[in-house]
């Protein structure tokens, strides 16, 4: 990689069996030039009905995030259904490979064997088969960095009825009611700061009509609301810090809330399900789901969205089970009585 001049695109079609790809990311990560783009093309079990298949469509989503997010890779992946993974069994003796510049690699189902060549013959086949496959497949990942596209995507587009489900490092704060308090809170009275909170009603009007939605927080950052009166999704230099009165206000509200079960409100256990301060994962109720990667100081927002119906189905289900087991997974999600004697 180090030796290609003018490399501007590595082309991959292998799963995370092994080490091996994941080694040829990082490298990529400490050369890439902001022209140079990866595209990868990785296989997904189509009808996942034993847990091993599940389980390897989610482990290609884990591997793929990272580098998905990344600020040094121009990184995106494309996917096609098979019936079975791919298994040491197979009858190609190279089914995955690699093209960057004139060289292509070959690599065994078992990742044990590979074959390096510059042959012009065997890189012009597998980058004719890559183009077609790439056009046959789904986007995994589409994103966008607009904080207006960032809202947007909480439009629900279908299945109004399902359930949303979010993990954010605080819990919901605000409803419609509080726009004025916050607005007596502004730092900056500028038009991008009108107009930020315009799609910010627009954000809690659609979550309003939700039914029954869970939101689950982390205690980190309510400590930080309370002891900072700082709201993690809300650009910094747009609020000054929220008084102590009305820090007391908002969490009444928020342990109403939480008592009701309007919302299913509900605090996690952050050694088992971790989220940085900077993160909004979220289930949407037209089966995407978001993940948000922000840095409000910087006022830089950058999402991914997944409609991938397999790892969508297998996340909420997961939500799903464990909320109508508490007892059985407590060490996961906090139960209402501990949220609320928390708040």
């Amino acid at each position: 990689l180090r030796s290609v001049k003018d490399l501007d695109e590595i082309c991959i079609f292998s799963p995370f069996n092994n080490d091996y790809i994941q080694n040829v990311l990082a490298m990529a990560s400490s050369i890439t030039t902001p022209d140079m783009h990866i595209r990868h093309l990785v296989h997904f079990v189509k009808n996942p009905d034993i847990d091993g298949n599940i389980n390897y469509n989610l482990n290609i989503l884990s591997n793929i995030l990272p580098y998905a997010f990344s600020d040094q890779l121009d990184y995106s992946a494309g996917y096609l259904y098979i019936s079975h993974p791919i298994s040491v069994d197979s009858m190609v003796p190279f089914p995955f490979y690699l093209l960057f510049g004139k060289y292509t690699v070959l690599l065994s189902a078992d990742f044990e064997n590979s074959f390096f060549t510059s042959s012009a013959n065997i890189t012009g086949y597998h980058r004719a088969e890559f183009e077609k496959t790439w056009l046959l497949s789904d986007m995994l990942l589409n994103s966008d960095t607009s904080l207006d596209a960032f809202i947007e995507r909480y439009k629900n587009v279908s299945s109004p009825r399902a359930r949303r489900f979010t993990i954010d490092i605080q819990p919901p704060l605000f409803d419609l009611k509080d726009i004025s308090l916050l607005e007596k809170y502004a730092a900056d009275d500028s038009l991008a700061f009108q107009e930020y909170m315009e799609i910010l009603e627009k954000k809690i009007k659609i979550q309003q009509d939700d039914i029954q939605p869970v939101m689950l927080f982390s205690k980190e950052g309510l400590d930080y609301f309370a002891n900072e009166g700082l709201v993690s999704t809300i650009p910094y230099k747009y609020t000054c810090p929220i008084d102590i009165t009305d820090r007391i206000f908002l969490l009444e509200k928020l342990k109403m809330a939480c008592m009701h079960d309007k919302k299913i409100i509900r605090m996690i256990n952050p050694a088992r399900i971790p989220i940085s301060r900077n993160t909004l994962f979220s289930v949407e109720k037209d089966k995407r789901l978001i993940l948000v990667n922000r840095d409000t100081s910087a006022k830089i927002y950058k999402q991914i969205f997944i409609n991938e119906p397999t790892l969508v189905s297998a996340v909420t289900d997961f939500f799903e089970y464990v909320l109508k087991h508490p007892v059985v997974y407590s060490d996961l999600i906090y139960s209402k009585d501990t949220t609320i004697s928390v708040i």
